[in-house]
């Protein structure tokens, strides 16, 4: 079931799709959490404690999108700007569309509650870079990473990557100097 659920979202436009195991320090705290998109999941679950979430819907999907590479060149300037809202739009319609597709097999689909760069981290999207950014081995830190979706479809997780992120950071300190 995991190979179709990332079949269907690479379809759906995705460039990246990895799933996590839940657990609550992915979580926000109980009560916490973004704008859910239709607001009737968050709702119903609001009262849950990251813990009992976890327990309840054992997988995370992330789904995520690339930025433009040439758009994000220009990005002091608003065509800069539209790489990263165009990538923002197309992903949550990606995800919102495969929450619809997971909730039509049956099973409850939930976003809004996990912290999509803990997320990103823990199925192997990327590694954590220095300046805060999931960083990707195909696409940099140039992913973007909407809100994941919590499911009880069964489903195999996939682990962390090492890239060789803090490997490089080490040598190349770019950051650490500006």
């Amino acid at each position: 079931m995991a190979r179709h659920i990332k079949a269907v979202a690479h379809y759906m436009g995705a460039d990246v799709v990895q799933i996590a195991a839940a657990h609550p320090n992915y979580l926000y705290a109980t009560g916490g959490g973004r704008y859910v998109q239709d607001g009737t999941a968050k709702d119903e679950y609001a009262k849950h404690t990251p813990e009992q979430l976890a327990r309840k819907f054992p997988y995370i999907i992330m789904a995520t999108t690339a930025w433009d590479y040439n758009k994000l060149q220009a990005h002091r300037h608003l065509i800069g700007d539209a790489a990263y809202h165009i990538s923002q739009i197309k992903g949550n319609m990606i995800l919102k569309a495969l929450e619809g597709y997971i909730k039509e097999l049956g099973y409850t689909a939930l976003r809004g509650v996990a912290v999509p760069q803990a997320v990103g981290i823990a199925s192997g999207v990327g590694e954590l870079g220095r300046n805060g950014l999931v960083i990707n081995k195909k696409f940099g830190a140039r992913v973007h990473m909407p809100d994941p979706i919590m499911t009880d479809l069964p489903l195999v997780a996939d682990g962390p990557v090492d890239i060789g992120v803090d490997d490089f950071c080490k040598i190349c300190r770019k950051c650490a100097d500006t």
